[in-house]
């Protein structure tokens, strides 16, 4: 949820930017699973190649006891047929995990023809990571927008 009010006041204070492309995720994902077992999960996927990870260190929530370890955000990045893209796994302090799978620009529409060859494999990144590494019920979880392109092909 923090990430969507961010991304709406990042947009109020961005000079009317406007963001199109495909928005994938899902809230409160469990378990966690491992960096490794993420990036094995996602390799076994044919046309995926060159598939890399890091953490980064997210925000630092302000709560009533005080300033607040800040979240982790796992991100994997991975490219398939030419198309670089990346997804990540945001952990809160209190272990909640969201995930965000993501294709967009700022101010002008993805080419069609790359959301067309990429989009179906977010769908194959969910299933792999529900069936290799746990997520359960991921892919029944993620919720998915699509400004300014068709998603599904056609």
């Amino acid at each position: 949820m923090r990430y969507v009010a961010a991304l709406l006041v990042a947009m109020s204070c961005s000079s009317c930017d406007i963001f199109y492309g495909v928005f994938h995720s899902a809230q409160d994902v469990s378990p966690v699973p491992s960096d490794l077992c993420v990036v094995n999960a996602i390799t076994t996927i044919p046309g995926i190649t060159n598939v890399s990870s890091r953490v980064d260190a997210g925000g630092r929530p302000l709560t009533l006891h005080g300033v607040e370890k800040p979240d982790e955000v796992h991100r994997f990045f991975y490219e398939y047929h030419g198309i670089h893209s990346s997804f990540f796994i945001s952990v809160s302090y209190q272990g909640r995990a969201n995930y965000f799978h993501d294709f967009i620009d700022i101010n002008r529409k993805p080419p069609q023809d790359v959301i067309d060859q990429l989009h179906p494999v977010f769908n194959e990144v969910d299933r792999a990571l529900q069936s290799q590494c746990g997520m359960t019920n991921l892919a029944l979880k993620v919720h998915e927008t699509c400004r300014g392109v068709r998603c599904g092909g056609g």
